[in-house]
């Protein structure tokens, strides 16, 4: 009789130590869930700012067709030539602005 005791009692402990471990598998599986849930977030956010990118660099092609339009229709050579030592640059960023630089 203190044999099977013995038993239910290591019985008793593995369960114990099988239930904590299965508690920490599901403590992870939560984590991996929420990270995976960042992942989607951020992937939409860039997915956004692609769009965005794509929008302003579209507006900064046109407004560059129209400024030189502009410029061969009125011949205007104070800014043409202002315009000929400035050159639109779009910066590498997230924001993805545009600057002016000298050549």
């Amino acid at each position: 009789m203190d044999d099977s005791g013995a038993i239910l009692c290591q019985l008793s402990a593995l369960k114990d130590m099988l239930d904590q471990v299965n508690e920490e598998i599901e403590a992870n599986f939560q984590i991996t869930r929420d990270i995976e849930s960042e992942i989607v977030k951020c992937s939409e956010f860039e997915r956004t700012l692609a769009v965005r990118e794509s929008e302003l660099m579209k507006t900064m092609y046109m407004f560059q067709f129209e400024i030189k339009g502009l410029m061969a229709m009125n011949g205007n050579e104070t800014f043409s030539n202002f315009l000929m030592f400035h050159t639109f640059i779009p910066c590498e960023s997230l924001e993805h602005t545009f600057v002016t630089s000298l050549r």
